[in-house]
């Protein structure tokens, strides 16, 4: 694939990792939260992505990394301790979800390692080469995620980055995307093995919030070619404002030759969304609320 005219790398697309009114100091104007689902090999949540023609100036764009944030269970803990598998999944609206796919046609997926990396403390890698996993903070005064209703509560903050993507994206249309970490021994009274992707309220952040909807989706993983459920946190008193996604999309801005790119929607992501979801869980570890239960 050639680019025609100028192309140049970009971050495309951003609701970054929140940098203000953060955790319990932050008290009604707090921004930051995390989610799972009530099945955690069942259901998954993701976001919605509209690159703009206008904003980018061109028709395509090639998206070489993603990142998303999550939160885990323990502090100093190997991501691989309490995930098998995380994955990278797709789909344009209307298609079926899919695993993503690096620049050699290998699918997006693996096992992080129960390990951190030597060079590192904060690196935790993956069996797959393209994926990685980085121990991160808000800010060097503000290091780790804090439970909404038990003030000794913190959880640590991993920065998922999916690299080596070679995925062509048209701008004006809109893409789904989720990241999906798995357990298939989690553990539903501790939530341990539990995936919770990270979410900010985008007026509230500080950081860059490129969708400011406050929605996110909640897919079933038995039905990936429905439409997901679009959740308000606010509306359905998941929490008590909108929330988004925290994700980054990194890439090069470029139109190919037309004669140079040939593409259809279910053959470029082909990955469904999920529907058929269940009732929303905010972690009774975090303090949020399970089911229809407040802890």
């Amino acid at each position: 694939m050639f680019l025609s005219g100028t192309a140049s790398a970009a971050t495309l697309f951003a609701n970054s990792l929140p940098r203000l009114f953060l955790n319990q100091f932050a008290g009604g104007l707090r921004s930051n939260v995390a989610f799972t689902e009530s099945d955690p090999l069942a259901n998954f949540d993701g976001t919605d992505v509209k690159l703009s023609s206008s904003d980018l100036g061109a028709s395509f764009v090639t998206v070489n990394s993603i990142t998303t944030w999550s939160v885990a269970s323990f502090l100093d803990n190997p991501l691989g301790n309490e995930f098998t598998s995380v994955s990278l999944y797709v789909r344009p609206l209307g298609g079926t979800w899919q695993i993503a796919k690096d620049a050699s046609g290998n699918p997006e997926t693996g096992a992080p390692n129960t390990f951190f990396d030597s060079s590192n403390p904060n690196l935790v890698r993956n069996s797959n080469p393209d994926i990685t996993h980085t121990n991160v903070g808000y800010r060097f005064d503000v290091p780790n995620y804090q439970s909404l209703s038990n003030p000794d509560g913190f959880f640590p903050i991993w920065e998922n980055t999916f690299s080596n993507l070679n995925l062509f994206l048209q701008t004006d249309v809109t893409y789904e995307f989720a990241v999906w970490g798995t357990n298939p021994d989690a553990d539903p009274d501790t939530l341990f093995g539990y995936w919770f992707n990270h979410y900010s309220n985008p007026f509230l952040s500080g950081a860059r919030a490129d969708n400011k909807s406050g929605k996110y989706l909640r897919c079933d993983a038995a039905q990936l070619s429905a439409p997901c459920f679009v959740e308000d946190p606010a509306l359905t008193q998941t929490w008590d404002k909108g929330a988004n996604l925290n994700i980054e999309i990194d890439g090069v801005i470029g139109t190919p030759e037309p004669s140079q790119f040939i593409i259809s929607g279910s053959a470029l992501l082909g990955i469904a969304l999920l529907s058929g979801v269940r009732r929303k869980v905010q972690s009774s570890r975090f303090g949020h609320l399970t089911d229809d239960q407040a802890h």
